[in-house]
């Protein structure tokens, strides 16, 4: 909206301004903020009480964003994008009695106050699945996970563009974790080095922390060098990952599997397949992925112009990788190579299909 006065009907407004139940004189701050056209929030506010069967919200929330918080008490999902919005306007929502499910964009944990007094909010929201893209946390999103009583679900992925946190730490959301390791069933933590990564930065490639403890865990997905535990001088594997995985799991899915040691990770795998009638009865799927593709110049080379040239999985990691897949097949799991780079190609041809179709069609 363009700042200019907007205009309106009184005797529609008013009613449901006073229906709110504030003060004259917050009545009259939020006509103002109604008429001046400077942002959405105060008529957002004013419309989301109307609609009294709303289970589902996606929305921008804009900071600061005052008369949405005071209003928005009956949404069960709440989908927000956020823009390097504080954890303490996130938690706002987390007090709602019946919301269930929270996924927002570009939360950054920078409050001064982060550290202070944890424990004073603790287990108080019902939220049992948290969301967060493009997020910058340096605590491990402590407040938002510790507010949670019964946490199933979390993913988050670090954006370093959004927040004055560039380091990737993901043992500091182990620790955050760990108040729900009977509950946690999903968890996804990854690392977005699209945009302006300076690699060598921070500790993105520390160890996340071990997952035995998590009893309800079924589904993981960690990048590859959070998962090995190589804290010894000569990096030599600290503890075995057989004996850090939850016997409860069900799906192991691994990012960024070219940026560890591909040799050390895939001889830990083939030590847990071949204990898995033993620790992991339920395991059914194993997915390694990462920048693990490469171009054969013979496909290439037969591929007519203007025709996309589909990437393959790289006869290095096919070669490594052998062995597990043999494992995999005797036991039943499902082991899935898989690169960003050949799905992008593959759904970037589809797309071009599709369009010839329709323009043949037409």
């Amino acid at each position: 909206m363009d700042a200019y006065d907007i205009k309106y009907e009184p005797g529609v407004i008013r009613p449901a301004l006073s229906a709110r139940g504030y003060s004259e004189q917050e009545q009259e701050e939020w006509e103002n903020d109604l008429t001046n056209g400077q942002n959405e929030d105060p008529w957002l506010a004013l419309l989301i009480p109307l609609l009294p069967n709303l289970q589902c919200l996606t929305m921008t929330f804009e900071n600061p964003s005052t008369h949405v918080r005071k209003v928005l008490k009956r949404a069960l999902d709440c989908e927000l994008e956020y823009y390097g919005v504080p954890t303490s306007d996130a938690l706002l929502f987390f007090g709602f009695p019946s919301i269930q499910s929270f996924r927002a964009e570009c939360i950054a944990d920078c409050d001064e106050d982060e550290y202070c007094s944890p424990e004073t909010l603790c287990g108080f929201s019902t939220i049992t699945n948290i969301d967060l893209r493009k997020g910058n946390s340096k605590s491990g999103m402590q407040r938002l996970i510790r507010a949670c009583a019964k946490l199933e679900s979390f993913r988050y992925e670090h954006e370093i563009t959004i927040g004055p946190c560039d380091d990737f730490n993901p043992a500091a959301f182990h620790a955050s974790l760990l108040h729900h390791k009977d509950t946690l069933q999903r968890l996804t933590l990854v690392f977005n080095k699209e945009e302006d990564y300076r690699p060598g930065q921070g500790g993105e490639d520390n160890f996340f922390g071990s997952l035995s403890q998590f009893t309800a865990l079924r589904e993981i997905c960690l990048r590859a060098p959070n998962l090995l535990d190589l804290g010894g001088e000569a990096g030599y594997i600290q503890t075995r990952l057989v004996d850090m995985l939850p016997s409860s799991l069900q799906r192991l899915a691994i990012e960024d599997f070219h940026q560890c040691d591909m040799n050390v990770l895939t001889a830990e795998l083939e030590d847990c397949v071949l204990n898995m009638t033993s620790r992991f009865l339920c395991l059914h799927t194993l997915q390694i992925g990462g920048y693990i593709h490469e171009y054969d110049p013979v496909s290439a080379d037969l591929t007519p112009p203007g025709r996309i040239h589909i990437p393959c999985i790289a006869q290095e990691v096919i070669q490594i990788t052998q062995r597990l897949q043999f494992l995999c097949q005797a036991v039943g799991v499902k082991l899935r190579l898989w690169s960003r780079e050949i799905e992008d190609a593959i759904a970037h041809k589809k797309e071009i299909e599709e369009e010839g179709e329709d323009y043949e069609l037409g």
